[in-house]
C-alpha cells in the first residue's frame, strides 16, 4: 500500500490539477505595435486600446519601468535620447511590462494617453542620482484615470472594461485561522477577480475565472490550515471585487509572512494544459 500524502503534498497535487482548468478566452490583449523615442519623450502604441498603466524607477542600473494592464508583452524594441534599451516581460498573466534602460538619470514627470488610448507617451526629464534616488523610493505613479471626476464617480478600468466605483467603504479585515498563536507565519491568500470583474470566461460565459480563483484559494486555506504549521486568511471569501490597492493593504495589516494571488489563465487553444508561477521583483 502506498503512503498516505503529506498536507503539502496533497497541497501541490491540488493547485497543479486546478491551475489545469484553462479554457479558451474571450477577447484578445493589446500588444505593443511599435515604440517612438525623442529626445524627451517615449511613446508607446498599441492594436488595442490600453486601459490604464503604471511606472515605476529602479536603480543598479537606472531603469524605467512600465506596467500595462490588460496587455501582452512584444518583441519591439527601441533607443534614443535618454533610453539606451528596451526589453520586454509579462509580469503577470495579464500585466505587460516595458523596462527602459536610461543613458542618464531620469523620471516620467508626466504621461497621457489618445483618447482613443492607442498610444501612451511618457515625458520624461533628466534629474540629479538625488531626485532620482526619491523617485525610486516614491514608488508607482498611474495613468488613465480621469484625476478630474469626484472619487465615487471616476472609473475602474481594467482590460477594457469600465466600471463606475462605489463611494469608498472601509476595508474589512478577514478572520485568520490555522495554527494558535502569533509566532507562525502567516499566510494571505487572494483569489482573484470577483464581483463585477469576472475575470476570464469560457466562450458560454458559464465558467469564470472568479470562481474558478475563489475555489481554488479556499482549497489552498484548508490544506495549510489543516497543517497546523500555519496561519491563513484569505482576502475574499465570497463574490466580492477588491481593487489591487485593498488586497495589498490587508496583507499589510495582518502583517503577513507570504502573500499569494490566485489567478486562472485563459489560452485560445482550448488544448493547452499547465500552470505559472510569478514571483515579485521589481529589480529583476
Amino acid at each position: 500500500m502506498l503512503p498516505r500524502p503529506h498536507h503539502s503534498q496533497r497541497l501541490a497535487i491540488g493547485l497543479l490539477l486546478l491551475c489545469l482548468l484553462l479554457f479558451p478566452a474571450t477577447g484578445r490583449a493589446a500588444t505593443i505595435s511599435a515604440i517612438e523615442i525623442g529626445d524627451l519623450t517615449v511613446t508607446l502604441k498599441f492594436d488595442q486600446p490600453v486601459a490604464t498603466a503604471s511606472a515605476f524607477m529602479l536603480s543598479a542600473p537606472q531603469r524605467i519601468a512600465v506596467d500595462l494592464p490588460g496587455a501582452r508583452m512584444s518583441r519591439v524594441t527601441a533607443s534614443g535620447g535618454l533610453i539606451a534599451s528596451t526589453r520586454h516581460g509579462q509580469y503577470d498573466p495579464n500585466t505587460a511590462r516595458v523596462v527602459f534602460e536610461l543613458n542618464k538619470p531620469a523620471v516620467v514627470a508626466d504621461a497621457t494617453f489618445t483618447p482613443d488610448h492607442l498610444a501612451l507617451t511618457l515625458s520624461l526629464k533628466p534629474v540629479s542620482e538625488g531626485l532620482f534616488g526619491k523617485a525610486v523610493r516614491k514608488g508607482r505613479q498611474l495613468f488613465g484615470l480621469d484625476k478630474e471626476k469626484p472619487v465615487e464617480t471616476r472609473a475602474a478600468q481594467r482590460g477594457g472594461i469600465t466600471v463606475p466605483l462605489d463611494p469608498p467603504k472601509p476595508l474589512q479585515i478577514p478572520t485568520v485561522t490555522g495554527a494558535r498563536g502569533t509566532k507562525r507565519p502567516l499566510v494571505v491568500i487572494d483569489a482573484g477577480h470577483g464581483g463585477h470583474d469576472p475575470g476570464s470566461q469560457s466562450s458560454d460565459g458559464t465558467i469564470r475565472e472568479k470562481d474558478i480563483a475563489l475555489g481554488m484559494a479556499k482549497a489552498i486555506r484548508d490544506e495549510l490550515a489543516a497543517s497546523g504549521r500555519v496561519r491563513v486568511a484569505l482576502t475574499r471569501s465570497d463574490d466580492r471585487f477588491l481593487v489591487l490597492g485593498e488586497r495589498r493593504e490587508i496583507a499589510r495589516r495582518l502583517k503577513a509572512d507570504l502573500f499569494i494571488s490566485v489567478h486562472a489563465d485563459s489560452a485560445v487553444n482550448a488544448g493547452a494544459r499547465g500552470a505559472s508561477i510569478y514571483t515579485l521583483s521589481e529589480v529583476a
